[in-house]
């Protein structure tokens, strides 16, 4: 009775499991409350597949993936192309993808560019601007190619609707499960959101409801976190001027935030 009690305890794992993110999208709280369950490993990262082509992306991402076993988990910025949404099918891999207001983004962008250390590979391009409100800007619009293409590389930043066009099809990607930031964040939703992972993971758990708890709580530590800054949401609010409000429309649209699940 005891051994029957104990053994339905633990969390048995079918499927590795990919952490995606829109960059600045909160990728490190999403891990680290993914890493809390037990039977879980970090294998890799492969947060530089975005600065490839469609051609070369792929064989990037499967050269990191050294271990395919259920349990483990790689993380990355993985633009959705169709051959790797197949080969996520093929392998029965489970994919976790977490994005966030774009507005936000951008603020959190600029600022982490500007302060990582050591110097962030960007660096270089926002210290061209002289102000930080120069630097949001660029991060709203693009810098050099990236104004007018998703291209990605130390000349050329994105601009922030070709980033999240670019991620979009994974919102409605059949081996993908969606978080948004600021529900994960949230304490009632990030907790309902672990136990719908326990769902889709299809992760045996008898006790799925104070699992769920402890696990989102000892996630959520923003010490565990090394790119952690703010984590606020709606922090736009404080950066964005007309000219910041202007330049955004320009590049995302209305139908585009609204698939996100975001308003103007």
């Amino acid at each position: 009775m005891i051994l029957r009690k104990i053994l339905g305890q633990i969390i048995r794992h079918k499927y590795p499991v990919i952490i995606n993110s829109v960059p600045k999208s909160g990728t490190n709280l999403l891990l680290n409350i993914v890493k809390q369950i037990p039977g879980t490993s970090l294998k890799g990262d492969f947060s530089l597949a975005g600065s490839y082509n469609e051609d070369k992306r792929l064989h990037f991402i499967l050269s990191i993936i050294k271990v395919l076993k259920p349990g483990s988990i790689y993380s990355g910025h993985v633009p959705y192309f169709k051959e790797y949404a197949e080969w996520l099918k093929k392998n029965r891999v489970k994919q976790i993808f977490i994005y966030r207001d774009p507005r936000d983004v951008t603020v959190s962008l600029y600022h982490y560019i500007m302060n990582k250390v050591p110097k962030h590979d960007y660096f270089d391009l926002m210290t061209q601007y002289e102000t930080d409100s120069q630097r949001l800007l660029a991060a709203i619009k693009g810098i050099g190619n990236g104004k007018e293409n998703f291209e990605l590389n130390n000349n050329s930043i994105p601009n922030i609707g070709l980033v999240f066009g670019a991620y979009s099809n994974w919102l409605s990607d059949e081996n993908t499960i969606c978080i948004p930031y600021e529900k994960l964040n949230d304490t009632d939703e990030g907790i309902a959101f672990v136990k719908d992972l326990f769902e889709f993971l299809n992760i045996n758990n008898t006790y799925s409801n104070t699992k769920a708890k402890e696990i989102w709580e000892n996630g959520k530590n923003p010490s565990l976190s090394h790119t952690f800054r703010k984590g606020k949401s709606g922090n736009w609010r404080q950066e964005y001027q007309s000219n910041h409000i202007e330049a955004f429309s320009s590049v995302f649209s209305n139908e585009l935030l609204e698939k996100y699940g975001y308003k103007e």
